[in-house]
This record gives structure tokens, C-alpha cells and sequence, in this order.
């Protein structure tokens, strides 16, 4: 009887070896009625079904060998295989956990727990279950002996949690910012990390790295924040004074205007910190123009319409001259303050080593 349940075995994997599913299942049947109280038969049975992906027969079979042997961790883990291939996350988390706890060894096992850990975690927005799936995961790996998939996972999981330091918008709850160049350096090396591990067919997380790195740059970046208004005038009135001959006036105005867009200078992490601390509150020159001209706008000009509309060009246009003399005056102002709060040393020794990247 041994003999022939140990050809049938044999007949069995070839069968599985060459495709043949129906001699196989055939073989598979002889198992059980030699010894139904036998749950390899059916654990055999559950693989064909496996294999052909008719994954709830698969798990029938499981579970009637499990009924026979409930102490099998394979069997359990089988089980799971064909549960969480129907889309039965936690249930197949179930059987994956209770063939580790048979076998709490065995780093496979350990590995499908990580994997749906983390995928439940991420569905549910249950952090416990992130963190658990991912301290799994990285076990897995660092075994040496995970899938493609499993890798790839990793790195999402990895990817997902670059920004994990940054700050929440105020205003776009889903919008994230950093507000140092500290966060900024710990998200590059969580992603160097990720990159290490992603398989060169997946395109979407290489995307993903991509999209990341292009705003660590950015933020890194030093950018022109400043506004408009103290780089415009003192171009514009810098021009007429050298068409009118007053040629050093004319220079120290364009000058001005460089020394401004220059003190104006900063990563966008700096300009990110500037503006949840509510910094980013509007020069007094402009505020005063603003003021100065809803003040006008309460005036009313009565007379014939020529009148009316030369009248309103002469008070734009002298409203517009006392704008420009207001922000001549206050530059100096504007310039030295924008250097004192985008150059200092903190700043510089944090850039270096960007630039010494570059």
C-alpha cells in the first residue's frame, strides 16, 4: 500500500512537471481513497487547484487538510496563497499568521505577513499595521531571499514614507511642505534607500523616484521669492534716468535692483518655513500704496467726460509716482533685510554639502 501511494506521489509530480493537471487530479483522487484520514492527498489536490487557478476549490481542499492536521504550517500557508489570490486580505493575513506561529522561523512566512500587514495597514489607514508590515518586510530582505515583488513593496512602503517629517499645509490638508534642509536630507537618503531595492521593469515607482528627486531639487534650489513690484521700479526709473543724462543716479537704481533680486535669494524650504510661521507679510511700501490709492478711490470727478478722464489719468499717474518714490525710498530697507534673513551661516553649512553633490 505504501509502494503504491509512493508511485502515485511520483506519477503525481510528473504529471505537475509536464502540465498534464488531469492525470494528476486522477492520481491525486487514487491518494485520498487509498487514506482518506490522509491530508496530503487533498493538500495535493489543493496545489493542482492552485496551479490552475481555481482558487476556491484550492482552498477546500486546504481546509479539509487542515481538519485532518491542524498543527501543518505549509498547509496554512497554502491556504492563505489562495485566500489573498480572491482579494481575502485579512482572512489570508489570518492563515499566514497562524502558519508563523507554527513556524515562527521561517522567513517566508514571515514575509506574506509583512507584505499584507502593510497592504491592510495602507487600505485602513491603520499606522500600527504599516509599521509592523514594514519591520517584516525589511527582515525579508535583509534574509536575502525575497521576491522581486516583496522588494518592490518594500520600496513603495519606503517611497510612501519619504515626506513622513514634513508639515501639512494650513490651507491644502493634502499638501505637504518641508521646512529644513534636515528633512530634506532624510527623505533623499529614505529614497536612496528604495531606489536600491526596486526592479528595473517597475516603471511606476522609478517614476515615482523621479518625481521625488526632482522636488528635493527644487526645494534645495535657491529661487527668486520677493516681489515684483522692488524689482520693476527701480529698472524702470533706473532707464529713465539714464535716458535723461542723470547716468550714476540711473546706475545706483539698476543696482538696487540687482542687490534686491539677489537678497531675495532662497531655497524653497526656507520660503516654506517663512510662510507657516505667517512671515510673508507684505512690505510697508506696499501696503501704504495700497492704502493710499483706496483712498482715492472714494473721491468723485464730476465735469464732461474729457474732463472726467483727464482729471483720473493725472491722479493714476500721481498716484502711481508717489508708489514708485515710496518703494525708491524704502529698497535700501527691503534689500538689507532680505539679505539678513535669507544669507546666514546656518543656511550656508546646510548647502554645502548639496553643492558639493553637484
Amino acid at each position: 500500500m505504501k509502494k503504491q501511494k509512493k508511485e502515485l506521489i511520483q506519477s503525481i509530480q510528473e504529471s505537475l512537471a509536464t502540465g498534464n493537471f488531469a492525470l494528476a487530479l486522477e492520481d491525486t483522487q487514487s491518494v485520498i481513497t487509498l487514506d482518506a484520514n490522509d491530508p496530503q492527498g487533498y493538500t495535493l489536490k489543493g496545489d493542482i487547484y492552485l496551479e490552475l487557478g481555481n482558487y476556491s476549490k484550492a482552498e477546500q481542499e486546504y481546509e479539509r487538510a487542515i481538519a485532518i492536521r491542524p498543527s501543518e504550517a505549509t498547509t496554512y500557508y497554502k491556504l492563505g496563497r489562495a485566500l489573498e489570490t480572491q482579494g481575502q486580505k485579512q482572512a489570508a493575513l489570518d492563515q499566514y499568521q497562524t502558519a508563523l506561529s507554527f513556524s515562527p522561523d521561517n522567513i517566508d512566512y514571515k514575509g506574506r505577513v509583512g507584505a499584507l500587514l502593510y497592504q491592510i495597514g495602507e487600505d485602513r489607514n491603520n499606522l500600527n499595521y504599516i509599521s509592523q508590515g514594514v519591520a517584516l518586510l525589511e527582515d525579508y530582505v535583509e534574509a536575502g531571499v525575497a521576491p522581486a515583488d516583496i522588494k518592490d513593496l518594500l520600496a513603495y512602503a519606503y517611497l510612501a514614507s519619504a515626506r513622513d517629517q514634513w508639515v501639512s499645509d494650513p490651507n491644502e490638508k493634502d499638501l505637504l511642505l518641508a521646512t529644513s534642509f534636515e528633512q530634506i536630507e532624510e527623505s533623499r537618503e529614505i529614497v536612496q534607500t528604495a531606489k536600491s531595492l526596486i526592479s528595473k521593469a517597475n516603471v511606476a515607482l522609478w517614476e515615482k523616484v523621479r518625481e521625488l528627486e526632482g522636488q528635493f531639487d527644487q526645494l534645495t534650489k535657491k529661487q527668486y521669492f520677493g516681489f515684483n513690484a522692488f524689482l520693476k521700479i527701480p529698472v524702470i526709473v533706473g532707464l529713465l534716468l539714464l535716458f535723461f543724462g542723470a547716468t550714476g543716479q540711473g546706475i545706483l537704481s539698476l543696482l538696487g535692483a540687482g542687490l534686491y533680486y539677489l537678497s531675495q535669494l532662497q531655497p524653497g524650504y526656507v520660503r516654506n518655513m517663512r510662510y507657516l510661521k505667517a512671515k510673508f507679510r507684505e512690505p510697508f511700501a506696499l501696503r501704504r500704496i495700497a492704502q493710499f490709492e483706496h483712498f482715492l478711490s472714494h473721491f468723485t470727478i464730476f465735469g464732461s467726460w474729457t474732463n472726467v478722464l483727464f482729471v483720473s489719468s493725472l491722479i493714476r499717474f500721481g498716484a502711481r509716482c508717489v508708489g514708485a518714490l515710496i518703494i525708491i525710498a524704502t529698497l535700501p530697507y527691503e534689500i538689507i533685510k532680505g539679505f539678513l534673513l535669507n544669507y546666514n551661516f546656518t543656511e550656508l553649512v546646510n548647502t554645502l554639502p548639496i553643492l558639493k553633490k553637484e
